[in-house]
């Protein structure tokens, strides 16, 4: 019973309903006993808004269905996910025995704001519906009736994991976790796999990397036990924006390709793109308002995470179509692995990235180095520059095969071709990367690993004197993956390749008009170009 009935008398019928109620329907709960702070500040009832009720019906289908809750919410900003777990969870703790709950965020001021919403909701509550305090901190609230506590704690700090067992854990902001290793492996896995137990983690995205990003395409395509929830910003009834004083006189016939492709295919009303447009004013760039409000899983992971390659640029090149001809050499990047990682080959001609090779679990050199072979034979690989570090046995034996003028090896901590500019080879690579993709308009595959790998490198600061790139050794203990891909990618821009493109160039000139009917003659120019660019 939530209700503290000090008499021993059976409530009457009207008031046992209400109280009914008040016990098995969060939403009714929500409306007539939790308060919150509008965006004015103002006290009100916590009405769920159209976003809340997806997440509410999402989270009570799987428990029909499971009979426990784990959920993955991709979200936008201020759609109130927070407010609505913590109500939740709430309830539930105050009117089941023996619930514990746990609240991890990722920033002490964060995890402050929580505990405070939910001491808000304890302490505006009507006394007849607040179950007796047996322990009030900073970060604890325990009923003592009930044998429930409420716990909140900050991800990489020395309180993660109080609170013995929880039943009901919620991750906040869990893309931004400094210390995924031991959310991944600690607290996440310490809910028990029961009946009405949660886990919620939610957040808005962070790059196309790490754990959330990587627990979220596993839901997608149907792994393990949570489900993803992607709130979308036009499923908040608010953003939208009246057309009166805001936009043009004749705002239907002022849409752009983009505005009328938003309002046939996602059935966009003019008032939500009116709010959609002054807000990408307010914000000066669509990337950062697909960063802010995506409308898509996809979208929201590669405009986010501040990437060291643009990735509006990178998804722009995984939908361009290859060219018919192509005359640019093909050039082959290898990255060799030691037993347990990838093994990756990049093909790329110029522009386009033609062909990519992955494998898994690691090569004896004698089988990589065959493999290597017969697609340098097969394909016409002009250069093959393959790392040294772990292929120096690969790069022996194609040599004793005969390749010793394709294959080179390169040493990532090499000088770089332009010692002044760049800290070492490894950097320079990856800045010719950047610049391929900034300005050339490549054509790449349309693979996550390729997009995961790309948008792995984080942005890089400013720094005085050489160009550098975070450490390798520091992206592996943090994203607990090397980015193999891009490292095959970046070999095939180690060392300039010359092409000879033969053109045929028409010649319409009077001295040859006695010696053809035509009047035209063709010759062919033989251009020479360094650099490998297609």
């Amino acid at each position: 019973m939530i209700l503290q009935n000090s008499s021993s008398k059976p409530l009457p019928p009207e008031l046992f309903r209400i109280h009914t109620k008040l016990i098995k329907e969060f939403p009714y709960f929500a409306k007539k006993v939790l308060k919150i702070r509008n965006k004015e500040g103002i006290l009100c009832p916590l009405i769920l808004n159209t976003a809340q009720w997806q997440l509410y019906h999402s989270i009570q289908d799987q428990l029909r269905r499971k009979g426990f809750v784990r959920k993955l919410v991709l979200k936008g900003r201020k759609q109130g996910v927070s407010t609505e777990i913590g109500g939740l969870f709430y309830h539930i703790a105050i009117t089941v025995e023996g619930r514990n709950v746990f609240i991890l965020t990722h920033h002490a001021d964060t995890t402050k704001t929580l505990f405070n919403l939910t001491k808000r909701y304890y302490d505006l509550s009507p006394e007849m519906l607040r179950p007796p305090v047996e322990t009030r901190n900073r970060n604890e609230l325990k009923f003592s009736t009930l044998d429930s506590q409420y716990t909140v704690g900050t991800a990489g700090s020395a309180d993660i994991g109080r609170g013995g067992t929880p039943l009901l854990l919620h991750l906040s902001e869990i893309a931004f976790f400094p210390n995924e290793d031991e959310i991944s492996t600690g607290i996440l896995n310490s809910v028990p796999r029961s009946n009405n137990t949660y886990v919620m983690a939610e957040s808005t995205a962070n790059g196309a990397r790490g754990m959330f990003y990587t627990m979220c395409m596993d839901a997608m395509d149907g792994r393990g036990d949570y489900e993803m929830v992607f709130l979308k910003w036009f499923d908040q009834e608010e953003y939208k924006a009246s057309l009166e004083q805001t936009a043009p006189e004749d705002f239907l016939h002022s849409l752009d390709d983009e505005e009328v492709h938003l309002k046939e295919v996602y059935h966009l009303s003019l008032e939500q793109l009116n709010w959609r447009r002054l807000k990408i004013v307010e914000l000066r760039s669509k990337r950062s308002f697909y960063q802010e409000y995506p409308m898509h899983p996809k979208e929201a992971f590669q405009m986010s995470g501040g990437s060291f390659y643009d990735p509006i640029k990178v998804a722009e090149a995984m939908e361009r179509k290859a060219p018919i001809r192509n005359y640019a050499p093909l050039i082959l990047g290898v990255d060799p692995a030691i037993v347990g990682d990838r093994i990756v080959l990049c093909y790329r001609r110029g522009r386009v990235l033609e062909r990519l090779e992955v494998y898994r679990g690691g090569m004896e050199p004698m089988t990589l180095a065959g493999i290597i072979a017969r697609g340098i034979e097969t394909r016409g690989v002009k250069k093959a520059f393959i790392d040294v570090g772990l292929g120096y046995g690969v790069i022996s034996r194609l040599k004793e095969l005969g390749f010793s003028k394709v294959v080179i090896g390169v040493h990532f901590n090499s000088t770089a071709n332009e010692p002044e500019i760049y800290a070492n080879i490894r950097v320079e690579m990856a800045y010719k990367v950047k610049d391929w993709i900034d300005m050339e308009e490549p054509i790449l595959p349309k693979r996550e690993d390729l997009r995961f790998d790309l948008l792995l490198l984080p942005e890089q600061p400013p720094t005085e004197g050489k160009l550098r790139l975070t450490p390798k050794k520091e992206l592996k203990v943090k994203y607990k993956k090397s980015p193999d891909i891009l490292d095959a990618l970046c070999l095939t821009f180690a060392y300039p390749v010359a092409r000879i493109v033969k053109r045929v160039m028409s010649i319409n000139a009077p001295s040859y008009l006695a010696s053809t009917d035509k009047g035209l003659k063709t010759r062919t120019r033989v251009q020479t170009i360094l650099g490998g660019r297609g």
